[in-house]
């Protein structure tokens, strides 16, 4: 083989090389910065989340958009609203589409209870009255 072939095939395999270590490089950093031009920590790019157990005020406002959502005929807004967004949507839009449901008309309302049928009227839970006569609630 002539000295320029060697250079050459030497040169190209350095070129291949140096193009993968480049390639890899690049797809590192996206993989750290998430694609991402500004530099900064993932620490300060995303929110602190919260952990321990849901509030009531964040049970509440979560309700209200879902439900706000869901009566506007947007069911992808409402899906992601959800703890599995990927079957919600699907399952909300065939509810909507399936069902021929136009509107929904959600009236919020104190929820009621059962009264006991025997001498103490008192709402109840449970199948059973709250007081001693256990009487089932009708």
């Amino acid at each position: 083989m002539r000295s320029g072939a060697k250079v050459a095939v030497v040169g190209g395999v350095f070129a291949v090389v140096a193009g993968g270590v480049g390639y890899g490089g690049y797809n590192l950093w996206n993989g750290v910065t998430g694609g991402d031009s500004a530099v900064a920590t993932r620490s300060e790019a995303v929110p602190e989340k919260r952990s321990g157990p849901v509030t009531p005020e964040e049970t509440t406002a979560t309700a209200k958009d879902f439900l706000a959502a869901w009566a506007a005929g947007e069911s992808d807004r409402a899906a992601q609203l959800t703890n599995d967004p990927v079957a919600a949507g699907p399952a909300l839009l065939a509810y909507k589409e399936g069902a021929k449901v136009s509107k929904a008309v959600i009236t919020p309302g104190r929820r009621s209870a059962p009264r006991c049928r025997s001498r103490c009227g008192r709402r109840s839970r449970t199948r059973a009255c709250p007081r001693t006569c256990r009487t089932p609630p009708s």
